[in-house]
């Protein structure tokens, strides 16, 4: 038996307050008195599935470099515990004295090997001997954990294996998706150790202050020592060497606290021990041309070419003015620092080497009358500065 009660149309209305303060979603039929729909409101039953929840990454803080995108790239905001500050700022280390070479490899080459040996030690008494090592093919390591975006620094001690010939190496560090680095090149012989430094700072995924406050990911870096040819005396085959006691230190607590500029980290060449001095024609051109003049200003470009037989990686070029005139803008010498009249041009870490018989090409806006320059370096070989209409 159906039994029917009638509300009066306020209590009516106070209870359909009460249902939707509750949260409860109510279905109202409005039809004709004496019509079908009246006789029997439809109300929709609120459902009792459970809730879909997307759940947050909890990826740890030594995930690999390959989920890195780049700035202009954002995904959710990231859900895990940063990596421990490195106590004083010390971050890991390799001596060796273990025996083993664990986390270090050597990159592709025929030949090329490592083994840590008891034949020379910086100190202890072992360290890590690579053979076969090419401007193209070295040895690397990782360092991961890296606590802030910061500008880190790692040291290196390395020799040149008994009885060889002294060799130019190169220290880097390759944080990805970033070119906030210092690599070092520094000549290396049998007679001592020599230290090679290389500073890096890793790259943000997210801006800063975003994803409340985090604004980073955490990174790693790989550290490679190479071979380098950036200096006429530098050997044409495969080198030996021993490498140190590498040490990973965090350089500063701020992001911009930028430690030297790459600079300060080029090598000085020697002399080749057995042939002539190379002339500077042979060595380097520069070719001067005006593109453009106006009263009070000019703009001009300068092509270099490399007329050595190796290749120059890394690479530093001088430009030296005759006047005092003004430099507005100089590019395409990567890096620059003005003192004086000299502008100087570091290879950015994007850049490319420069082959024999390739060329740079640079350019500038300095105020005054157009002139060449009165002195041209390229890696501290003097180029014989001509022009072109």
């Amino acid at each position: 038996m159906r039994r029917t009660v009638r509300l009066h149309p306020a209590t009516a209305l106070t209870g359909l307050a009460t249902l939707l303060s509750a949260g409860l979603v109510v279905a109202v039929a409005v039809a004709a008195p004496g019509s079908a729909a009246a006789a029997a409101p439809a109300v929709a039953a609120a459902s009792t599935a459970a809730p879909t929840v997307t759940s947050a990454t909890t990826t740890g803080p030594t995930t690999p470099a390959t989920t890195y995108v780049s700035p202009s790239t954002y995904g959710p905001c990231p859900t895990y515990t940063l990596p421990a500050p490195w106590p004083n700022g010390a971050g890991p280390s390799w001596t060796f004295e273990n025996g083993l070479a664990t986390g270090w490899s050597t990159t592709a080459a025929p030949g090329a090997s490592l083994a840590v040996t008891t034949e020379a030690a910086a100190s202890g008494s072992r360290s890590l001997r690579v053979d076969g090592l090419t401007t193209t093919a070295g040895v690397q390591a990782s360092v991961s954990g890296l606590p802030a975006v910061t500008w880190y620094k790692v040291t290196a001690r390395v020799r040149a294996v008994a009885g060889s010939s002294p060799a130019y190496l190169t220290l880097s560090a390759t944080p990805t998706n970033s070119d906030d680095r210092r690599p070092m090149t520094r000549r290396v012989t049998s007679d001592g150790w020599t230290d090679l430094v290389t500073y890096f700072r890793p790259d943000q995924k997210y801006p800063p202050g975003t994803c409340g406050g985090l604004g980073w990911v955490a990174a790693y870096t790989s550290l490679t020592i190479t071979a380098s040819s950036a200096c006429p005396d530098a050997p044409a085959g495969p080198v030996s060497v021993h490498v140190d006691d590498v040490v990973a230190t965090q350089y500063s607590t701020s992001s911009t606290l930028a430690p030297p500029t790459s600079t300060d980290q080029i090598p000085t060449c020697g002399t080749p021990p057995s042939s002539p001095p190379t002339t500077s024609a042979m060595q380097c051109t520069a070719t001067y041309q005006v593109v453009s003049q106006w009263p009070g200003g000019h703009q001009a470009n300068l092509t270099v070419r490399n007329m050595t037989a190796m290749t120059l990686h890394p690479w530093t070029l001088k430009v030296t003015f005759p006047d005092d005139n003004q430099l507005y803008s100089v590019w395409g010498i990567g890096t620059s620092t003005v003192s004086g009249r000299t502008v100087t041009g570091v290879e950015p870490a994007w850049g490319q080497p420069i082959p024999p018989g390739g060329s740079l090409s640079a350019g500038w806006v300095r105020t005054g009358t157009a002139s060449p320059p009165s002195a041209v370096s390229l890696n501290g070989m003097p180029c014989i500065v001509g022009t072109q209409a």
